[in-house]
Formats: C-alpha cells, structure tokens, sequence
C-alpha cells in the first residue's frame, strides 16, 4: 500500500455502516465491502456504536461526521471521474482515485481497513500506481514462453477507469522474479511486454484521455 499516512481510517464496518447513514448511493467499484446488521434495528444500533468510536477518535461529534470525511464520502459517490485497481500483492488490494471539481481522493481497501487520503484531483493516475510496489521492467519475453512467465508470477493487478461511463478495456500487469509486465490483447492474442511505473502510469493516462473522449463525444 502507499506509505502515505491516510487523512481517515475506517474498518470495513464501519465504512459500511456511514456509507447507509449517510445514504448515499451504492458505494463504487471496487470498494464494497459486506453488509453488517441483518435488521434495521441491529444496524441502528451498530451505527451508534461507530458514532461513539468515531467521536472518540476525533472523526465526528454527536452522531455529526467530521465535516471534511463527510465531504469525501460524497464525492466519492459520485465522482467525475475516477481510476480504480484491484491486485494482489501478498494480500489483495482493492483501491479507487476519484475526483470532483477541486476535490480528489484516494480511497484504498487492504486488511479489513479502508484508508482515505485527499489527493490532488490531477493525480489520480499516480496515485493509483502508487499504491502497489514500483516495479523494474522485466527482460523481453519470447513469444512462446509466455504462459511459462505468466506462471511464475507473484503478484499482479488490473486499472481500470470511469469518465462518465466505465471502459470495458483494463491495464493488465504482474511482477515475477524476472520483473513487472504489461499484458495486452487483441484480436491476435496476449502480448507481455516489459514494463515499471512510469510506463505502467502512461498506459492507464491514455486509457483514461481516450474514454473521456468518448464519454465527450457521446454527449
């Protein structure tokens, strides 16, 4: 995950439970988490419960959210426009970078906790890309010892990106003990090239710059 220290931390519960009190709309891809509280009555009273362990942590007053949390989650709602990931990286990770007007977030899933950070709202790709380990690129794949390579991955992930609709395309990569790649296709199969971050970053930008294109053009 980032090394930045997050703005906000809330375990999955508790992200839940705001998010309904709120009432905000389905909370965004990829970041739901399970439903707590099978009765209205169960999930009132655990909404208390995270209220009061919120204001002890300075993170609301009364059953009032920090004003700046409550802010976020509402953007992240209904972004603009926004990049999300999911990966695995020894544990997996699921993660969004979405903005509004002046305002972006990152928002990142791992252990149980969710970890809300405000961010430049040009940054979204970076950060996104931040959120794994760099990577090294690897060294040149032969075409026919790809499915070898794919094999010894140890880690891996998909970015995806949602400019008024989502794409239906994804930046695929894995890292393996030879270094990170990139994995396209096409009508002709899978390609693996070698790839790292600022690579990686470009790839997801120009998906990015082309379905606000088309969001654009469909308007």
């Amino acid at each position: 995950m980032t090394p930045r220290r997050p703005d906000f931390v809330l375990s999955a519960p508790e992200f839940d439970l705001l998010w309904g009190d709120l009432d905000l709309p389905p909370v965004p891809y990829p970041l739901r988490v399970p439903s707590v509280g099978r009765t209205f009555a169960v999930r009132a009273r655990l909404t208390d419960e995270v209220y009061r362990s919120c204001a002890e942590r300075g993170l609301a007053s009364g059953r009032r959210l920090d004003p700046r949390l409550a802010a976020l989650l509402a953007m992240l709602a209904v972004p603009e426009v926004s990049v999300d990931a999911v990966g695995h990286i020894g544990y997996p990770v699921r993660a969004i970078a979405a903005a509004a007007g002046r305002t972006g977030l990152l928002a990142v899933l791992a252990g149980g906790e969710i970890w809300l950070t405000e961010i430049p709202p040009t940054a979204l790709v970076p950060e996104i890309v931040a959120v794994f380990p760099p990577g090294a690129p690897g060294a040149p794949v032969d075409p026919f010892a790809v499915d070898a390579l794919a094999g010894s991955r140890s880690s891996g992930g998909q970015i995806g990106v949602h400019a008024g609709v989502r794409s239906s395309t994804v930046v695929t990569w894995f890292d393996s003990s030879r270094g990170r790649y990139l994995v396209s296709r096409d009508s002709d199969g899978i390609t693996v090239t070698p790839t790292d971050d600022t690579r990686l970053a470009d790839r997801v930008t120009a998906l990015l710059t082309s379905a606000a294109k088309i969001h654009t053009v469909g308007m």
